[in-house]
């Protein structure tokens, strides 16, 4: 798909996608900047227009029909996720989702103090790992403390924002499970509520 043709193809499968106008536009300047990265090359013509709408989607809160998306990428779902990602990052648009911005975003902000304090130690055990700015380990953290504190969390949620596989999401749960027992905070917690219901009793 070359420059000059992008407009027309991109208006194409944009009304295929059943998206409005100002997605396709938007999804033009995504396409001219990816043709700017080397990095992108691999990704062909099609997949590469269809991902731009896909990100300018999301970027709008624009609902989008990711299945017809798949079919007119000709790509698997798995490819689909992966060159998703690289796209998004290559271009800067993968915001870091911090802790509160993910309790707020999940609906779990009592969560949010405990998740830190989660992540805080284990980045103090664990400052040998490269790759600690993923947004798996802000997103474990806060799922994890849900789970401790028996907050009701959908783990398909929280799953979507790691960009991880099922089986690597099941050993980030197992360790950070793991990590909190060890480190004491699951009997920190039970301890702080049996207190708190003690504190309530004395009240009433």
């Amino acid at each position: 798909m070359h420059v000059n043709r992008e407009s027309s193809a991109l208006t194409v499968l944009g009304e295929k996608l059943g998206l409005e106008n100002s997605v396709i536009r938007k999804a033009e300047e995504y396409y001219r900047l990816c043709l700017a990265k080397s990095n992108l090359d691999k990704i062909s013509d099609l997949p590469r227009a269809v991902l731009c709408l896909d990100l300018v989607a999301k970027s709008t809160g624009v609902a989008f029909d990711k299945t017809t998306a798949l079919r007119l990428s000709t790509l698997s779902s798995v490819v689909y996720q992966k060159y998703y990602n690289l796209i998004e990052t290559s271009l800067g648009l993968n915001e870091i989702l911090t802790i509160p911005k993910l309790c707020v975003k999940l609906n779990c902000s009592e969560a949010q103090d405990l998740a830190e304090t989660i992540l805080s130690k284990y980045k103090a055990q664990n400052i040998m790992v490269e790759d600690l700015h993923h947004p798996q380990y802000n997103t474990i953290a806060v799922y994890t403390a849900c789970k401790l504190k028996g907050i009701k969390a959908a783990k398909a949620q929280f799953m979507q924002e790691t960009r991880l596989r099922t089986p690597q999401w099941k050993q980030l749960e197992i360790k950070f499970f793991e990590f909190v027992k060890q480190v004491g905070l699951d009997v920190e917690l039970k301890h702080s509520n049996k207190k708190a219901k003690d504190k309530v009793k004395e009240i009433t």
